[in-house]
């Protein structure tokens, strides 16, 4: 079940990204008719050529799409939902590990297995943001905004050079805004 839970992830995240990368980038690429004589092309006038700018304007949106969604993840993130219960248990490991010390704890009622589904150095990055900002519930969440913000960054530059600008900004809008995703 440990296994599971750690590899899993993984292959699916890759999978589910780059299914729908390619399902965009498929409804998205314009449909080139047979030509019998091509005319010849204009050469472009400005330094840019039309594509680099399509890549730029795209770029752009991105970043206003980013900041807005997390924007949306900043505001009221300190009087967000308490009702995730592994918030507290991820906050007391990391202090547990912020002072170097390292107890297994089981919850009342629970079965004794640990309810770790973070990644490995997960508590050892968290304990360390604790050194640098403090400990608490909120500095935890802010750490995920700015690694949420990261992660939409490596993928947005993952489909910009395998599908191109179009197919990055389509595909990772409704990531972006996804409710499941904002807290």
């Amino acid at each position: 079940r440990t296994f599971e839970s750690l590899v899993y992830p993984v292959p699916a995240l890759y999978l589910g990204v780059s299914y729908t990368a390619s399902l965009v980038y498929n409804l998205a690429r314009p449909v080139k008719l047979p030509v019998a004589i091509a005319a010849p092309q204009a050469p472009a006038r400005s330094g840019l050529s039309r594509y680099s700018t399509k890549k730029h304007a795209a770029a752009l949106a991105f970043a206003v799409t980013l900041g807005t969604g997390m924007a949306l993840r900043l505001w009221r993130l300190a009087s967000s939902p308490s009702w995730q219960w592994d918030e507290t248990v991820y906050y007391r490991v990391s202090i547990n590990m912020q002072h170097g010390v390292l107890a297994e704890h089981t919850l009342q009622g629970g079965s004794g297995t640990p309810f770790l589904y973070q990644p490995p150095f997960y508590f050892l990055l968290l304990s360390r943001w604790f050194d640098l900002t403090g400990a608490s519930i909120y500095h935890a969440r802010i750490l995920g905004v700015l690694l949420v913000s990261a992660m939409f960054l490596v993928l947005y530059q993952l489909i910009l050079t395998s599908h191109g600008p179009r197919v990055a900004l389509l595909t990772l809008v409704p990531i972006i805004f996804d409710g499941w995703l904002l807290y």
